[in-house]
């Protein structure tokens, strides 16, 4: 291992990452990144696993959305938000646009200078949900749990992946830092320390996912938008998954400070 690595590694906390926070302003504009059509390598699916970092910087008690996938119906698909009870959720939907899925966490998260890690994955054929928010198990009221097909990919049109905001229609966008943006249509036990630690490390932060995203899972993700150290905030919208590129809206610049710090 060279030293420099050995540097990297120990900024980032052992066997980690040096990885870069996006600002999204999120309060009075569309500020995001989004592809408008469906993403190379997604699938309908009982099954998703999903991993981020967050930096809640406002917005309490409004609805704010990290990461969604919808239709031009905003009824299809899934969406990962923070709600106005300041839970964060999830929603899934079949093809009649009816839920599948819906949980929340079990505590409320606010606006806050500090960097925390969200990972949940879920299989409805084995009715088995997980929620980590900072290693921590905050899965809480689980409303919805059917043992159904999530329409990732809908057959009605109008379909888009979203950044920061609703998919779509736009609204609700992210007020705060995002890193190391995660989505696959299919599961991992998190209920596995080791399994959890392939996201965050041990020591609380962020693990290296590999440069295309495919250490976690041993397949290569539709989404992982992540920015490495010594990249631009605009190296965000680029997709190290099998989905296409994102297209920004509004500004692209770096927090000021970042999970790895």
């Amino acid at each position: 291992m060279s030293c420099l690595k050995r540097m990297m590694m120990a900024a980032a906390g052992a066997g980690g990452l040096v990885t870069k926070g996006v600002y999204f302003d999120g309060l009075d504009q569309d500020n995001s990144l989004k592809y408008v059509g469906t993403l190379t390598g997604l699938n309908d699916s009982k099954e998703g696993t999903c991993s981020f970092w967050f930096r809640l910087d406002g917005k309490n008690y409004q609805t704010c959305i990290p990461l969604g996938i919808g239709t031009n119906l905003n009824a299809h698909g899934m969406r990962f938000r923070r709600t106005d009870g300041n839970k964060f959720q999830m929603i899934g939907a079949k093809s009649d646009a009816s839920n599948v899925l819906v949980y929340e966490s079990s505590i409320t998260y606010t606006s806050n200078t500090a960097w925390r890690h969200f990972v949940t994955s879920y299989n409805l054929a084995t009715s088995t949900i997980h929620l980590y928010i900072d290693g921590v198990d905050r899965k809480g009221a689980v409303a919805t749990n059917i043992n159904d097909t999530i329409d990732y990919v809908p057959s009605i049109g109008g379909h888009q992946a979203k950044i920061s905001g609703a998919p779509p229609e736009g609204g609700a966008d992210w007020h705060g830092g995002l890193a190391e943006i995660f989505f696959n249509d299919t599961y991992i036990d998190l209920s596995s320390s080791t399994n959890r630690e392939k996201f965050r490390t041990a020591a609380g932060k962020p693990e290296d996912l590999g440069d295309d995203g495919s250490t976690p899972l041993g397949v290569q993700p539709v989404i992982y938008c992540s920015v490495r150290d010594g990249e631009a905030a605009t190296d965000f919208a680029t997709n190290r998954g099998t989905g296409q590129n994102f297209t920004a809206t509004g500004p692209q610049v770096l927090t000021s400070t970042h999970p790895s710090d």
